[in-house]
């Protein structure tokens, strides 16, 4: 890996959130953790993931409800780890946009190797990771937008709208496009 990338790892059993953030760490990744799934969305909000991990059955948010709202917001990778093993509850999560479902109890090897393959996949992807225009800095990776270092949430269709317009700038768009939007001046 060319840079530490961070993990955020969702569930309420503290000793299970221990143990894969002992294993990540020992394995070169930053790892950020959240016990449910409202902590999960702020953390998505506020810090650069690029992977998340999440249990299906927590209090509050579920992990369906809460891949479900990750997923409306961006293309972030998700691997599902539950106990809930059954092949509708597989479907289900897969259905609602996890890249990948890991039935407990599960190997740690195992956990590490899948956390790979999705990064990789993830790498082949996305070979531009940032775009800058003025002082807004896109972050095609993580999917995120700053200006100014200010945070601006977008929802998963204006962040690739603005993607694009980004990357076609000065071949056919008008210069006004990134001035009403977004306040640039070009």
């Amino acid at each position: 890996m060319s840079e530490r990338k961070t993990i955020l790892v969702v569930d309420d059993e503290e000793p299970l959130l221990k143990l894969v953030t002992s294993v990540l760490i020992s394995n070169g990744y930053n790892v950020e953790r959240a016990t449910n799934g409202l902590a999960a969305l702020k953390k998505l909000r506020t810090s650069s993931i690029h992977l998340v991990i999440m249990d299906v059955m927590m209090p509050g948010m579920d992990g369906f409800e809460l891949c479900q709202e990750v997923r409306h917001r961006s293309d972030i990778p998700i691997i599902m780890l539950t106990a809930r093993g059954e092949q509708e509850e597989r479907v289900r999560g897969l259905q609602l946009g996890a890249d990948d479902y890991i039935v407990k109890p599960f190997g740690l090897d195992e956990l590490v190797a899948r956390i790979h393959a999705v990064l990789r996949r993830l790498g082949h992807q996305n070979e531009r990771t940032l775009i800058k225009v003025d002082n807004l800095v896109i972050d095609v990776e993580s999917r995120t937008v700053t200006n100014d270092k200010a945070h601006i949430s977008l929802s998963k269709k204006e962040f690739d709208l603005l993607v694009f317009l980004a990357e076609h700038l000065r071949k056919y768009f008008l210069e006004t496009t990134f001035t009403n939007c977004f306040g640039i001046r070009i």
